[in-house]
């Protein structure tokens, strides 16, 4: 068993994709941050906490989510899926990650969803670009994260996803990731 990872800004659509994955039954290990370890040259992703951030534009059309999730605090817009009921796998246990998906919106021309392989030098400042909170690190941390990144992309692939600009198109985008991801060789 490995895992697929789904990287992108805030607002790309990661939550709303693995909330799609959820209700079609594959196992979630997290929402918003993917802890991950190089570990006797495997990447092994860690699981987070057993919910998911939803706005409720991303659900509200989907026919395979409930039309109304519980709201995550009082007075703010997000609400959650709560990923260890008895409808979703949530995922508990580490496994290897075995590639990353970067949600790129520049290309709104194309006429589906579209999956781009991206080498490993041009990968790493993209990976940088969506890690969380790099504000916080200082330079010896930036050089330490960027080693990581450059091991990460030297040995898993990554690839862009270009999703078409329609929420009611995410079973098409999640068949299109769930073709390559199982066609990937690695």
């Amino acid at each position: 068993q490995k895992a697929l990872a789904l990287a992108g800004g805030s607002g790309a659509g990661k939550s709303t994709l693995a909330a799609a994955f959820a209700a079609a039954g594959y196992p979630v290990l997290t929402d918003d941050i993917l802890p991950l370890e190089f570990n006797e040259g495997t990447h092994l992703s860690f699981p987070g906490y057993a919910r998911m951030r939803l706005y409720p534009n991303s659900f509200k059309n989907m026919s395979t989510l409930p039309n109304d999730l519980p709201p995550l605090a009082p007075n703010w817009d997000k609400c959650y899926l709560d990923l260890a009921s008895d409808t979703y796998i949530f995922h508990d246990k580490p496994v290897p990650l075995k590639v990353v998906y970067l949600l790129d919106w520049s290309d709104r021309e194309n006429s589906g969803p579209a999956i781009v392989p991206v080498k490993p030098a041009p990968a790493v400042p993209l990976l940088a670009a969506n890690t969380y909170r790099t504000e916080l690190l200082d330079s010896d941390m930036r050089k330490r994260e960027f080693i990581f990144l450059s091991r990460l992309a030297a040995k898993i692939p990554v690839r862009k996803l270009q999703p078409l600009d329609d929420i009611s198109e995410v079973t098409q985008l999640t068949d299109t990731i769930l073709n390559d991801f199982f066609t990937l060789s690695v």
